[in-house]
């Protein structure tokens, strides 16, 4: 029993007593814990956010968007983080929109055989990275034909 409960009759003795240590080396254990699965989480969401910014600064959108969207379940998310999850995954949505959208427009407009137009679209071609090889060769052919 903890010595400060003890019944009136008992002998004064010790200032802890067995009962004081074993609940103190609990409450240690507990609070220890605590402290070392916090910090372990904290470890773990700081590690796979620097794997996301290094995909994401060597121009790897399709894997950063894939990295950032496993970080969203991550245990330890703050705000901050979370909002580098978020301005991210809609970055890489619009990068992939727009590419999209402009192989559809010069798709359309080889459709209707209207190659002036098509020359203006890809005159300047951007750094492809979400459309497959085969409508990138394509674009790249269109550009190729509209410059002779």
């Amino acid at each position: 029993m903890i010595s400060f409960l003890k019944k009136e009759d008992e002998a004064k003795g010790k200032f802890l007593g067995k009962g004081d240590l074993i609940f103190l080396a609990v409450i240690v254990i507990v609070v220890g814990g605590f402290v070392l699965y916090n910090r372990t989480i904290k470890s773990q969401s700081r590690a796979k956010f620097e794997a996301c910014g290094l995909l994401w600064n060597a121009s790897q959108f399709d894997s950063a968007a894939k990295c950032y969207e496993q970080a969203h379940d991550l245990q330890y998310l703050p705000d901050s983080l979370d909002a580098i999850i978020y301005t991210r995954t809609q970055a890489v949505q619009e990068m992939s929109d727009r590419e999209n959208v402009l192989w559809r427009k010069v798709d359309s407009l080889d459709t209707h055989k209207d190659t002036a137009a098509i020359g203006v679209l890809v005159k300047e071609l951007p750094a492809f990275h979400f459309l497959d090889s085969a409508k990138i060769h394509r674009l790249q052919a269109w550009q190729a034909t509209t410059h002779k």
